[in-house]
This record gives C-alpha cells, sequence and structure tokens, in this order.
C-alpha cells in the first residue's frame, strides 16, 4: 500500500482545472445562500 498523499502540488492543480468550467462566484454564493439553511440552532439534534 503506498501513502496518501496530503498535499497535492500546485502544477497538478492547476493542470486538473485547467479545462474546469468558470462560475459567476456571486451567483453562486446566491444560489447556495438560497438552496441551504444555514442557521446553526435550527437542527433538530
Amino acid at each position: 500500500m503506498t501513502e496518501r498523499q496530503m498535499f497535492v502540488p500546485r502544477d497538478q492543480i492547476a493542470t486538473a482545472f485547467r479545462t474546469a468550467a468558470t462560475i459567476d462566484a456571486d451567483r453562486f454564493r446566491r444560489e447556495i445562500d438560497d438552496a441551504v439553511e444555514q442557521d446553526p440552532l435550527s437542527r433538530d439534534w
């Protein structure tokens, strides 16, 4: 068994995401805020 890498070299990350779609960060945050309940006190546990 080989040891798992804890960190991935920057060039490998850049290569992996080079062809990834770009997103509008503001739109992404708005959509997440609309879709996810983020109140930590409203949970039933």
